[in-house]
């Protein structure tokens, strides 16, 4: 068994023995504060494997990280164990650095001492201490952070024993992950046609980021050059919005695996009474996930020829 994997053995073993105390867990920053009640949910100690993405423990705490991918939440776990302290737990204090650029709290269980909103960081406060308890802590991720950065993240432990404070701090640093696409439009017949031909367009992407691309949007505008009512074969559930004159594909959990490929396609006629010499350009986004639109080159076709003559 590999080191990653033990680890997330120990891990979800430990998460699995925690004891989750509300008498323990003080609201207040102060150690013998009263005991507040809190709003208690449901966590997952066991994340998935793939989601898991930086760790790092060591002398009965630790601090572990789900995968950071922008606009999709990311969750940390942070776990104390005093059960090989030589002497009992009088206080335990957990304080969290400041939440990093464009990452806002969303939520933690036990509930923070503090506003993590307002403070922008989450702290608690503990005591005693006689069984191992966990912290999982939610937080969102922004759209600003890009394909590549790294977010650094870290908690700091006061452990009170026999009157003294013991301090100890974990840091982990995870890798954003995200869909990238660069994308295609063909078209054909390709270069110089009749007016009256019919053509196919296939707008192609790929998914050449770090990521599976869950949801995909495609758009493509055709304006008065071509004939609306020509439109046909739209794949893949595709629509005409006769407002916008959009055609648009809205690909719900595709979860497209990266260096994956797909494409959607359609056909239409050009609009009637073209001249020869007219130029027609066509060019469609792709939207993965909650990436910014990225549009495809633009694809131009031009009459050279009058319409076929009548049979």
């Amino acid at each position: 068994m590999g080191r990653r994997a033990h680890l997330l053995v120990c891990v979800s073993v430990l998460l699995a023995a925690c004891s989750w105390d509300p008498r323990l867990w003080h609201r207040g920053v102060d150690a013998g504060t009263e005991a507040a009640p809190f709003d208690w949910g449901t966590p997952d100690p066991n994340p998935r494997p793939e989601d898991v993405q930086s760790y790092v423990w060591g002398s009965g705490m630790g601090l572990l990280a789900t995968r950071a991918r922008p606009s999709f939440k990311q969750t940390y776990f942070v776990w104390f164990d005093p059960t090989g302290l030589d002497r009992p737990v009088e206080n335990l204090g957990v304080v969290t650095d400041r939440f990093p650029r464009d990452v806002e709290f969303v939520g933690a269980f036990p509930t923070p001492g503090n506003n993590p909103r307002v403070d922008g960081l989450a702290r608690w406060e503990a005591g005693p201490v006689r069984e191992p308890q966990w912290i999982e802590l939610t937080v969102n991720l922004g759209r600003s952070l890009r394909l590549g950065e790294r977010v650094r993240f870290g908690v700091a432990f006061d452990v009170r024993t026999g009157g003294a404070v013991r301090s100890q701090r974990f840091k982990v640093e995870t890798l954003v992950v995200n869909s990238q696409d660069p994308n295609d439009l063909l078209v054909s017949p390709e270069g110089d046609l009749r007016g009256d031909e019919r053509l196919t367009y296939v707008i192609r992407y790929e998914n050449y980021g770090n990521a599976e691309a869950i949801d995909i949007a495609v758009s493509d505008p055709l304006g008065p050059l071509f004939d609306a009512g020509t439109i046909t074969r739209i794949s893949h559930g595709g629509h005409w919005d006769g407002a916008t004159r959009t055609l648009a594909w809205q690909l719900a959990e595709i979860n497209l695996p990266p260096k994956g490929t797909g494409y959607v396609t359609f056909q239409v006629k050009l609009a009637p009474g073209l001249a020869p010499g007219t130029v027609i350009e066509n060019q469609a986004s792709i939207v993965f996930d909650s990436n910014p639109a990225i549009a495809t080159p633009i694809v131009r076709s031009r009459i050279a020829l009058p319409p076929s003559p009548p049979q």
